[in-house]
């Protein structure tokens, strides 16, 4: 030992390769103190506070709306509250007044204070799904809502009031005058012809057909100059027409059909469109004028041209029903 001790004093060598070894000794256990320190991190010392993982909280369910026709049995204006009874019958119902509950009688805004103890009205209320709590979101009479219902259905036609871009106002031939929003889902037609909304100014004549928002408001789905335009540019994007034909170009391709609905339509026949009496497939060409058919049309896709359409059927003449 005292000869491997003097050899390596008195060898530069040997006191090299040592060093090596003990720098080999230290980075190893560096890098075992590394591997350590995440699993320490994670231990619990017995006594210090824990922290729970966050716990995902429940959603919370959503209120209910529902129409009702009923009576007013009672009104309280200190409490804000109505009570109502279901025409149909059931427990009357306790509704709360809130600030932006709307109220309509004779077609015009009113208040709470314009409805009285055994008026028979239309109420939309909002069932909350914890709490019991009802509340009012809409009073009718029921004349105003029969007109509310139809404004949000039937075509209005008229003249343009007003006209600011996103809202379009109807003058009537009644001299009321109905608003529709107008967004970028609203389809205008002016002169059998895709158009902007500007193109229809104060005074022109106009037809809407209307959409009823969620929150009550009308929207302006579709605008064009008469009732009949509105109707045919409606039946313009439904998957199926019956009518007449009108003409046939077999070189081209295409069908002119006179619809249901009085419109002249020109649709291209696709190449793989079957056209059929039946279960008997036929040639394009031995269609004829006058033939009563029914078009099924592939779903567009762009907003102008001819439609297209992959089956062409025919209907079965009255000798063939007599059969």
């Amino acid at each position: 030992m005292a000869l491997a001790a003097q050899t390596t004093a008195e060898n530069p060598f040997w006191e090299i390769v040592m060093l090596r070894r003990n720098f080999a000794r230290i980075g190893s256990l560096l890098l075992l103190m590394g591997f350590a320190a995440p699993f320490a991190g994670a231990q619990t010392t017995p006594g210090s506070p824990t922290t729970a993982a966050p716990t995902a909280q429940p959603k919370q369910p959503r209120s209910s709306t529902k129409t009702i026709n009923g009576t007013i049995t009672a009104i309280d204006p200190a409490a804000k509250t109505l009570r109502l009874t279901p025409q149909e019958g059931g427990d009357p119902v306790v509704v709360l007044l809130r600030e932006d509950s709307k109220f309509t009688k004779k077609s015009k805004a009113a208040q709470a204070s314009d409805f009285a103890v055994n008026d028979k009205v239309v109420a939309r209320l909002s069932f909350r799904a914890t709490g019991g709590e009802v509340w009012l979101r809409n009073l009718w009479d029921e004349g105003s809502h029969q007109t509310y219902t139809r404004e949000g259905r039937e075509i209005s036609v008229g003249t343009v009031a007003a006209n600011t871009g996103d809202k379009l106002d109807i003058k009537r031939a009644d001299g009321s005058v109905i608003s529709f929003r107008v967004t970028d889902k609203t389809r205008v037609r002016k002169n059998g012809a895709a158009a902007e909304i500007k193109a229809f100014a104060s005074g022109a004549a106009v037809a809407v057909q209307p959409r009823r928002l969620p929150a009550g408001a009308l929207m302006a789905s579709l605008v064009a100059d008469t009732a009949a335009e509105v109707t045919a540019a409606r039946l313009d994007a439904l998957a199926n027409w019956g009518g007449v034909v009108e003409s046939v170009d077999a070189d081209k391709n295409t069908l002119t059909l006179k619809r249901s609905d009085g419109a002249i339509r020109t649709v291209t026949v696709a190449s793989t469109a079957r056209v059929a009496r039946g279960n008997t497939s036929m040639p394009l060409k031995d269609l004829t004028p006058g033939t009563s058919v029914r078009v099924h049309l592939v779903k567009a896709t762009a907003t102008s041209g001819p439609r297209t359409t992959d089956r062409i059927t025919i209907a079965r003449s009255k000798k063939a029903d007599d059969k």
